[in-house]
């Protein structure tokens, strides 16, 4: 099974020649291109792709339907001559079965690839407004084959847009599954809810409807998302809140539909709709634009965003200027990466920032005046060493790293937090679980600080009112060590510790981060009660009070990460491993929006 941008290599890259085309607007992000592979005639039948244009004013369209032309780029099985119509509403506004070359100039200019002469393709150019509009393709011959339906916006920027387009077709298996494809340009993003639906199909009297569709969005061969039930994905609550804020009908919880929520860049997307297990049947697959700030999550919901471009536990996090990285660590190999991922707040987007200078796993990373920087760590897995006890200092504007004064104990899998301008780390793995130093960037310099009272690793620690907190964590290197619940304060100036109230229950590998005046501690590993050996604990944190209150779970439970990001509202866990052990990082990036208050 190939997937449409890479079986159709030069048809929406061609498309994309739109991205910023002459003329057009350079604001905001629209969709220059829609296109749906799928079978066409026999038991397929006859797919209906639909679209919305929204705005003011009127635009040409060019649709085709191409059968023949798909040949040169290897395409078995083609529809030889395909006929496609044009409806507005229920009226139909015009047809063509076989190309004229009156619209050549037209194709070419939106960057569509070119039919040869004389082929029974079809295609035509018409002037559209605002409204509901589909094109039903069928086999002028009464034959069957594959086809693709192409809808262009021949002067994107300008006019009415494109903000909703749906196929409803057969989904076969191997090279007849659906195959949408969608080219979006402009500047900046543009958040879109994509979906599946095949069981709730029923309910509207569609027959032979696909019982579990499965949907997979990808962008130059990369898999970004993927989602196979709907209601039972991260992303459910959102999910739910977009469909009704753009008027899409409501999928039945529990039920068996596919769906996601992502945030595009302009680019060339395709997605493959197919049915689990190898069934088949009619699914419709949905496009929705979704206006800016439409949609937000509720206190207490939890959603995903982008997943990361590479799988990885055993790193640590920081964020810095609106960004998060993820440092080092290692994926399910359990052999240390010197990747510095970097994820996009304002996007929803990863790239790769310069590695750092060794491949480490187990650091501690945190941001203080535009610099990112990393310590310790260990450049091997397990739990006896060795420990290194560098610090690396890296500049995001020059992409550049540097070696700064060293810990003054060599050491990882301890925890860290930021305190005016100064970088508190303790913990580590025996026997340095009770070290503590602060580090400070402007003068260079460590200073070793009175002993973390109870030594211990894999710990949660946040800075809160000035104070650092380290909570909870292994006693020992191993992750089925004895764990502790632990929560212990260090006040700067007092230069002391105290001890605060217990975490609910013991756990290590967890991670923690401060939001709102609460200190959240989620996930971590070494329980025998779950499935997964992963706690799916999500415990907040009241100093006022100095209480711990349990929330629900968190979806899908984690482990392995150190350090937390808490922007704009929501907080961020990037990555971490979803099985006890070290050999099962993950690409999920789960967040969460926390109440302004508990009780």
């Amino acid at each position: 099974m190939k997937i449409l941008a890479a079986l159709l290599h030069p048809l929406l890259p061609a498309a994309a020649a739109l991205l910023l085309a002459p003329g057009a607007a350079a604001q905001g992000a629209y969709l220059v291109n829609i296109a749906t592979r799928a079978p066409v005639g026999g038991a397929a039948g006859t797919p209906i792709p639909g679209f919305v244009l929204a705005g003011a004013g009127s635009k040409p369209v060019l649709v085709r339907a191409a059968g023949p032309g798909l040949g040169a780029f290897g395409v078995a099985g083609t529809l030889a001559d395909p006929r496609v119509e044009l409806f507005g509403g229920s009226t139909r506004l015009a047809e063509n079965d076989n190309w004229i070359t009156a619209d050549a100039a037209v194709m070419a200019r939106v960057g569509a690839f070119a039919f040869p002469g004389g082929s029974r393709d079809a295609a035509l150019v018409a002037s559209l407004r605002s409204g509901d509009h589909s094109a039903p393709v069928l086999a002028a011959d009464s034959g069957s084959g594959v086809a693709l339906v192409e809808v262009y916006d021949t002067a994107p920027g300008t006019g009415p847009a494109i903000v909703n387009a749906s196929t409803r077709a057969f989904v076969g298996t191997g090279d007849n599954v659906l195959i949408p494809g969608f080219v979006v340009g402009g500047t900046g993003t543009m958040r879109l809810l994509i979906r599946a639906v095949g069981p709730a199909l029923a309910g509207f009297g569609v027959a032979g409807a696909l019982a579990d569709p499965t949907i997979t969005l990808y962008r130059d061969g990369r898999a970004l998302w993927t989602n196979d039930n709907w209601s039972a994905s991260e992303q459910a609550a959102e999910l739910a809140n977009a469909a009704a804020a753009v008027g899409a009908f409501a999928l039945t919880a529990g039920g068996r539909d596919a769906a996601m929520l992502v945030t595009v860049s302009p680019g060339a997307y395709s997605a493959v709709v197919s049915g689990v297990g190898g069934t088949s049947g009619t699914a419709l697959v949905e496009l929705y634009v979704v206006p800016p700030g439409a949609v937000t999550l509720k206190e207490g919901e939890w959603s995903a965003r982008a997943n990361l471009l590479e799988p990885n536990s055993e790193m640590s996090v920081a964020e810095l200027d609106g960004r998060i990285y993820i440092v080092g660590g290692y994926p399910a190999t359990r052999v240390s990466v010197p990747t510095v991922q970097v994820y996009d707040t304002a996007t929803d987007s990863w790239s790769l920032g310069a590695p750092l200078p060794a491949a480490l796993n187990h650091t501690v990373s945190a941001a203080v005046n535009g610099r990112l920087y990393v310590i310790g760590g260990q450049p091997s897995a397990g739990g006896s060493g060795p420990w290194v006890n560098t610090v690396y200092e890296y500049d995001p504007a020059r992409r550049t790293w540097s070696t700064r004064a060293p810990m003054p104990t060599a050491r990882g899998g301890g925890a860290g937090a930021v305190i005016d301008g100064k970088i508190y780390v303790a913990g580590g793995r025996p026997p340095r679980g009770n070290d503590f130093a602060v580090y400070d960037p402007a003068a260079n310099a460590w200073r070793a600080l009175p002993d973390l009272p109870s030594q211990r690793n894999h710990v949660g620690a946040v800075a809160l009112g000035g104070k650092f907190y380290v909570m909870g964590g292994r006693l020992e290197s191993g992750f089925e060590s004895a764990m502790t619940a632990v929560v212990e304060v260090y006040d700067p100036v007092a230069n002391q510790w105290s001890t605060r109230a217990p975490m609910p229950r013991p756990r290590g590998g967890l991670n923690a981060v401060e939001a709102h005046g609460y200190i959240h501690a989620f996930g971590g590993e070494g329980t025998n009660d779950t499935p997964t050996g992963v706690f799916p604990d999500h415990d907040v944190y009241d100093p006022a009070r100095n209480v711990w209150i349990k929330l629900p779970p968190m979806p899908v439970p984690v482990h392995g990460v150190t350090g937390c990001s808490f922007i704009n509202g929501l907080i961020h866990l990037t990555g971490g491993g979803m099985m006890e052990g070290g050999a099962s990082g993950g690409l999920l990036h789960q967040v969460f929006r926390p109440a302004a208050a508990y009780r």
